[in-house]
Formats: C-alpha cells, structure tokens, sequence
C-alpha cells in the first residue's frame, strides 16, 4: 500500500524523516519496499500484512500505528456534521438487503445540492502521491477518505437510482457497463449493488457507469458496507478485476469503519462540493460487534518474549496501541481490544503486541545449549542408494510407485486378500490395500512401455507389507523386471541372473547358491514360487545358509492378466537380509603427493552391452594405477544407428611412490584398447 509522508505529519507534525521513518515501520511492524520522492512529497510503498489492513489500510491507522511504535501522540480531525434541519435521508432513498449472509451492514447517507467540480490543490497532491488520479471533487473525496480511513465507498448520483437500492445476487443474463467502460456479463450469484432497472455496481469491487457521477450531478448518495470477505475475493479472481477496493474488503475489515468512514465523506464532499448533508444516516443490517475482551498475566509476557518487560511499561504500550486495561491482581490484567484492531484475540496475541512494539532488539542472543549428538548410520539407505547407482549403470531404469494395491491386482497375483493389510478409509477402490508385492505396480510400468522402441529394464526399491496372526511385518525390497518380445532370442532367466550376480559381487558377497523352487519347502515365497514364476525357470537365492532372494520368469498366465504382450523376468531380494552379508572393512588409503593423469576414452558398442562389462574390462586393464574410472558421456540416436550406443570415460591414473610419464600411461591406454577392440562388435574411437 502507498502512503503519503507529509499527509502523515499531519498526524504527527514531530515525525521524523522519511528514511527513519521506514526504518521504524520495517523493524516493529511491516516491510517498507520502497520510499520514491514525488514532488514536495515523500511515498512510501508499504507491505501491510493482511490481518491488519482493517487498522492500518488508511492514513489514520498508519500514523496511529507509527505514534504507538515512536511513542508519539497523535492528533486527529473529527469532521463536523452540519445535517439539514428537515430533509430527512429515509425520504430521498431506500435499501433492501436480500443477501444478508453476504452483507452484515449496509449504510447511506445523502448530499444535496452538489456541484461539480476541481478538487482542492493539497488533495489532488496527495491523491497524486499515492498514485492516485484526479477526476473530480465528489470522485476525488471518495478516494481520498478511503487512503484517509481504510474504508473503501462509493458515491452514487442518487437522481439516477430508480426505485431505491436493493444489495443481491446477480440473476443469468444480467450485464453491468462500469465506470471504464467496461461491459461485463454477470456469473449466476454475482453480490451486486441494484436497483429497480438492474445492477449498478458490483459490490465491493467496481461502481457501475449508469449511476456514475458526471458534471450533471447534484444529488449524491454515498455508499458504505461490510461485504462478505471471501465472497469478494472470489469474485475479483473469476471477474479479474482488482481493485484498491476490492483488495481491502478480501483482506478483511470491521463494521466500526462504516459509520466513520461514511460520515467523513459527507463532511468532505460537503466542503470541497457545496451541498447539504440530509439528516440521519440509513443504516441497515447488523450492529457493531462488541470488542474483544482478554485476560493478560504478566509472567507469561517474560515467559513467552525471554526478557523482562517492566508492568509499567507493558501497560503504556497497550495503551498506545489503543487497548482498555484495568489491573485485577498483582500480574494480572484485563484488556479491550480496540475495534479496529480484529486481530487481537488472545493472550498470545497481546504478548505480540507488546514485544513488536518494545523491540525485539531487546531480546538477547542465546547460543544453543543442547548437546549436538551425530545422527545414527542409516546402513539400509546407504545401501539402497548404491543399489540404485550400479543399476543405473548397467542400463535399468527405477520406477518408484504407491504402497497400495487393489483386491483386482490381488486377484490377478492369486493372493488372498486376507493376508494383506487393508486400508481403514481408502481414497478409491485402487488403493484398498497396502501392497503385499512391488509386482503390480511394475507389471503396471511394464504395459505403458511395451509398444515403445526400447524393451523396458526397471527397478524399483520399497517397502512390501504383510500380516501374520502374530504381527504386521514390513520389508524393504529390491525388484528387477527385464522384459523383452516373445520372438527374440536369449534367455532371460541367465540375463537376470548375470545382472544380479554383478551386483552382489560389487558388494563383496559371497558366491550364492541358486535352488529350484521345486526342489525345496520356501517360507516366504510361495507366493512368488507358487503363482507367479514359471515353474522350470525359477530358483531362489542362498548366501550362507541365508535366504536372499527369488530369480525366475514371469507366468505366461500372470502376464496375460496384466495385459503384457513381453516376456519378463524378476529378481527379487530383501535388503535386510543382504544387508547382514555384506562385510566391508575399511581401510586407511592415505592421498598420493604425486600428481594425477586424465585421459578420456571413447567407443561404440552394441546396444545391448551393459556399462558394467565395458567398466569391468578397462579396470583390469588399467590395473592399480588406474584409481577411477567414471562414464561421463552417453549416446543413443540415429547418428551411430539403433543398433549401437557410444559410450565415453574419465580415467584416471595416479601412484604412490612416483610421477607417472606420458609413455607409462600410454602403454597402458594402448592395453586397454587393444582389450575393448577385441570385444566382438566394439569399436573403440
């Protein structure tokens, strides 16, 4: 919101400059964005928050605001109302509210005998400070007590009204032409302003031009209320108007403004128009609500702030802020709230106040005293993180789906429900169930990538669910599919195996022992071994004793029911399990003083060839000089053809005890090309 300093130091003639100004405002109440030199005249671009808007919307509320912050008096102007002797409002015009959820209060008051004209020079200044435009004294005097206030109104030509003033909801085929301009048709439910011809004005956004104030206007009906917040924001986003008005009523404002506001205008419109202001203000709808009443104890206010706030002071800043208090008790006080102030509610909210105002700079600087304890090694994510690295590399995709499964993807799998845990409220039919299997979800993965150009080679990594009559057990699973068209050649069940086998010798496990389904009683597979896999291509996993995992084929039958034309293969391993295998010593390897040599090496390869193997070779070749090895560049397309894929690497070579030379490190590049060129199908480039 734009304020004008000089109309602020009519509040506050001590005020200090624009700059320290700011600065108060930022450190105890709102951010200042910005202060623009206008003329004789100072801007200052302020970021009110939207709970204050109500108070601190208008000039009168800022400086009162700035006076309570710089504990400063501040002095206001009470208009004076000189009503006429007989001419009553009621007898000029009358309101019906027939959408009194969407309007608590509707007020009016009446100006007569108007003429229309130039603004007074200071208001136009200060219109213009605020970026405001000048239109014409009546206009200029709505605008100018809404910037002075906070309260949006509207001024009406009262001779244009025909029947009277009715505030309702918009019917279908209603339109309105606004003061730009503007025609608008109306959305069903539109609150608009109406009389007997139709709407003119859409409430608490824009004025309508039919009953615009022109140069012809001698009569003046000026228009005050307190519409429904939401209901005005909603309507401004579907409309996309925005307007000053618009934007306080969706921040939200208090009733007590209307009257305020109202009779200012009238005195305003008064002395910058002629006129006569008819007696009594129309006021239809609720009254005020009476201001809110809170208890305060003192100790909470050190207890909640961190420092002591003496009681005489804590008393003065309530005070300055417009606050009733009485002291009950020693420590104990009862506060109104101002009404405009509708943020005050609580105890929580006055020790608030108290502290913005005292200046948070008083609270001291406490460094932390709890002990920093280093968090526990997590080994389960460490290794599910180098899982997802090394299948990666060797060319697998990860697919991460929802923990739930439905009674049909049961159905399919040949499970029983009833081993599986339900869910109490489930968001649909889909996810009835916390799933007992990753299977389908990936058979799901598997059917959306099967008419593409690439046979799919996912993983996915999560938690599987089950439910004994003794517990509820949860697993942490690793799932491979390899999924390739019925009529290629190559077996799937040894490229499973082969992908696997690499995995777990990264790891430094033991050799594993693979056993046909058939030929042993499993007693955590037999729903895998039982109804899924293929009943001469699968086997499980056996490290020491120690049930790992499952490798097989998919049934011909379950890829049916999924609709999956491939043919697919899985493994299947619990982390947990493999996590206790996994012996990894480390060892103190202290950095080499010597400097490192860097050389790339680029080749074409099958598009079937696994990262892996390639990485494999140029290792060995490279021997213990050769301290890493990373792919950084990799390329599909129709440059090399569809059957190839171009891969490239970062070596790099280093020892302990010497300076490697360009010939040693040659003869060991020329090695390990020789070694990646005698791969059938690989050229090395």
């Amino acid at each position: 919101m734009k304020y004008s300093y000089q109309w602020l130091k009519t509040y506050l003639p001590t005020l200090p400059s624009p700059q320290v100004v700011a600065d108060a405002i930022s450190l105890h109440a709102f951010e200042v964005e910005d202060i623009v030199r206008k003329g004789k005249d100072t801007q200052l671009i302020i970021s009110v928050l939207p709970n204050r808007v109500a108070d601190a919307g208008g000039h009168e509320g800022m400086a009162r605001e700035l006076g309570a912050i710089l504990n400063k008096k501040v002095t206001y102007r009470t208009p004076s109302m000189k009503e006429s002797p007989t001419v009553r409002t009621t007898g000029v015009i009358r309101v019906k509210l027939h959408a009194e959820g969407d309007v608590s209060r509707y007020a009016l008051r009446v100006v007569d005998k108007v003429v229309i004209g130039e603004t007074p020079t200071h208001m136009v200044e200060r219109l213009a400070t605020c970026d405001i435009q000048s239109i014409n004294n009546v206009v200029d005097a709505a605008n100018y007590v809404m910037l002075e206030t906070g309260q949006p109104l509207h001024v009406f030509d009262a001779d244009t009204i025909k029947g009277g003033i009715v505030v309702r909801r918009s019917i279908r085929g209603e339109h309105i032409e606004t003061l730009d301009g503007a025609n608008i048709e109306l959305p069903i439910g539109t609150l608009v302003i109406a009389d007997n011809d139709g709407p003119i004005a859409i409430a608490g956004i824009k004025g309508g031009a039919r009953t615009g104030v022109t140069e012809h206007t001698t009569r003046v009906a000026i228009e005050g209320a307190h519409f429904d917040r939401a209901l005005i924001r909603k309507t401004a986003k579907l409309l996309g108007l925005s307007t000053d008005a618009s934007q306080r009523f969706a921040a939200g404002l208090h009733p007590s403004l209307i009257s305020h506001g109202v009779d200012r205008l009238a005195a305003l419109v008064r002395d910058v128009a002629g006129g006569v202001v008819l007696r009594g203000r129309l006021d239809v709808g609720e009254t005020e609500p009476p201001p809110a009443r809170m208890s305060l104890n003192t100790a909470h206010v050190s207890a909640m702030l961190g420092v002591e706030i003496p009681e005489k002071e804590i008393e003065a800043i309530l005070k300055r802020i417009g606050c009733g208090v009485t002291r009950l008790a020693k420590s104990s006080y009862r506060v109104i709230a101002p009404t405009f102030r509708i943020d005050l509610n609580s105890e929580t909210d006055l020790i608030e106040e108290i502290g913005r105002i005292a200046g948070y700079d008083r609270i001291p600087t406490v460094p932390p005293s709890a002990q920093l304890v280093p968090p526990h090694a997590n080994d389960l994510h460490e290794l599910s993180e180098e899982l997802r690295d090394l299948l990666a590399a060797s060319g697998y995709s990860e697919v991460m789906n929802y923990a739930f499964m439905s009674a049909d993807d049961a159905t399919k799998l040949l499970m029983n429900t009833n081993d599986l845990i339900p869910l109490e409220n489930p968001i649909s039919s889909m996810s009835a169930y916390m799933r007992g299997t990753l299977h389908a979800g990936m058979f799901k993965n598997i059917r959306a990538h099967q008419d593409g150009t690439y046979a799919p080679k996912f993983f996915e990594i999560g938690r599987v669910f089950a439910e004994t009559a003794q517990h509820v057990t949860e697993r942490e699973h690793l799932t491979l599919m390899i999924a390739r068209p019925r009529d290629e050649h190559g077996d799937l069940f040894f490229e499973a195996k082969g992908d696997i086998s690499t995995v777990l010798e990264r790891f430094g496990v033991p050799e594993h022992r693979l056993h046909d389904f058939r030929s042993r009683r499993d007693t955590y597979w037999p729903m895998i071994a039982g109804h899924v896999a293929h009943p001469y291509r699968s086997a499980t996993i056996d490290i020491e004793g120690t049930h790992v995992g499952v490798i097989y084929e998919i049934h011909p039958d379950v890829l049916r029911r999924f609709d999956i034309t491939l043919r697919v293969a899985a493994v299947e391993i619990m982390l947990a399990e493999l996590l206790e295998l996994i012996e990894e010593e480390k060892q103190f390897r202290p950095i080499s003083k010597y400097p490192a040599v860097v050389r790339d090496i680029s080749l074409l390869v099958p598009a079937d060839t696994r990262v892996d193997e390639v990485q494999g070779i140029i290792e060995k070749e490279g021997g213990m000089l050769l301290i890493d090895s990373d792919l950084f560049d990799y390329y599909e397309g129709d440059e090399i053809g569809e059957e190839r894929r171009s891969l490239a690497f970062h070596l790099v070579f280093q020892s302990h005890d010497r300076t490697l030379t360009d010939e040693e490190v040659g003869r060991i590049i020329q090695r390990t090309v020789n070694a990646l060129s005698e791969m059938e199908g690989w050229e090395v480039r």
